[in-house]
């Protein structure tokens, strides 16, 4: 994150998990406002195996619903918002799960994809890609971000799309994960993230009470 400070403004960031409700919508307005980069969350999945706090609506409705709710947080927040077509098949305890569901091969191309149109600076994963993560969609977001950031620098990989590199093309080791420097006395992006996550109803999301923790996987010199 000081890196993002010391590099100045108008700088590009991607922000990748696995659901509607990981995203911590604090610093996305950070980064959205404070350093006036251009910040894009992509999620993996829709969010349709999860619970539904105001209705009826389950499975592919239910995605629906919380990718609107997802694009109006958002207009809020001053971030951009991408998918992948991961299905979210419910919780998983185990990642090795996860990819015996999850087309991998056709999930790194999209996202390699993403990477290579949006050009981030920055690439920035919410969760580790261990068992820290606590559930397996999570660790094989993190997983795939890492892998991607390498191979969307390749130049061999998928030759239809120009390459993009991130730093060095190298990731972050978890050791070195670092907290968001965005802190309570920093009312005018807390104040912001307060409202993207009454644009949630259906998941009944508070993600600013979370601290996030942030790996960067590279800058763009």
């Amino acid at each position: 994150m000081a890196e993002m400070e010391r590099f100045g403004s108008g700088k590009r960031v991607l922000y990748m998990a696995a659901h509607p409700d990981d995203e911590n919508t604090r610093l996305i307005a950070w980064l959205s406002n404070a350093l006036d980069a251009e910040t894009t969350y992509l999620s993996l999945t829709r969010g349709s195996g999860g619970q539904n706090l105001i209705g009826d609506e389950l499975g592919a409705e239910l995605g629906v619903i919380r990718e609107h709710e997802l694009r109006a947080a958002r207009s809020v927040d001053g971030g951009n918002q991408r998918f992948t077509d991961a299905l979210d098949f419910g919780y998983s305890k185990s990642v090795d799960e996860v990819w015996t569901k999850w087309g991998h091969d056709d999930l790194q191309l999209q996202a390699v994809r993403t990477i290579r149109e949006l050009k981030p600076d920055f690439i920035i994963t919410r969760f580790p890609p261990d068992e820290r993560a606590g559930h397996g969609h999570h660790t094989a977001s993190a997983e795939l971000a890492i892998e991607c950031a390498v191979l969307a620098a390749d130049e061999k990989y998928d030759t239809a799309t120009a390459a993009w590199r991130t730093a060095d093309g190298s990731t972050t080791d978890p050791s070195t994960l670092s907290r968001t420097p965005i802190k309570k006395s920093e009312p005018s992006y807390t104040g912001i993230a307060l409202r993207p996550p009454e644009c949630a109803r259906s998941i009944n999301m508070r993600l600013f009470t979370r601290t996030s923790t942030a790996a960067r996987l590279g800058m763009h010199n």
